[in-house]
């Protein structure tokens, strides 16, 4: 699906393979395999607990996902759960939008820039150090970014 038209369902049945397609769109824009991501809502991840990857034999661990909780890798992605994923309607119902790429993709900067030493502690005695922290982030390589736009179907 794509951010502003029609979302896509997705089951415990098909959820592994929009996931693996989401991994051909990084393929065909030659992004590194190394350091892959893929961020879903809490109900995508119940999905993916509940998909075939509950069977252990089938992910190569020695517990299945259901007995520890944990996704783990699917494909060349490293799956993260998230309640900040952003909340768009695609007309007719809500549709989350998951995010996933390859780490080179963005970049973040953080500088302290202004400190003052020996301030008074107002709660108590003593002295305090504080400081302006300013920090930035940055897309370097849109290629290596995408979104699944879906639904819980």
């Amino acid at each position: 699906g794509v951010v502003g038209s029609a979302g896509v369902a997705l089951t415990k049945a098909d959820i592994v393979d929009k996931i693996m397609e989401c991994e051909q769109v990084l393929d065909e824009q030659n992004a590194s395999d190394d350091g892959r991501w893929f961020v879903v809502p809490a109900w995508a991840k119940t999905l993916l607990l509940l998909s075939d990857l509950k069977n252990a034999f089938l992910t190569g661990d020695d517990k299945s996902p259901l007995r520890n909780g944990r996704i783990g890798p699917v494909g060349k992605f490293t799956v993260y759960g998230s309640n900040n994923l952003t909340v768009a309607s695609d007309g007719t119902r809500n549709c989350a939008e998951m995010l996933f790429g390859q780490n080179i993709a963005i970049t973040f900067a953080s500088q302290l820039v202004k400190t003052k030493l020996n301030v008074d502690d107002p709660y108590g005695f003593g002295k305090l150090h504080s400081g302006l922290m300013v920090y930035g982030y940055k897309t370097v390589k849109t290629e290596a970014l995408g979104v699944l736009f879906g639904y819980k179907g």
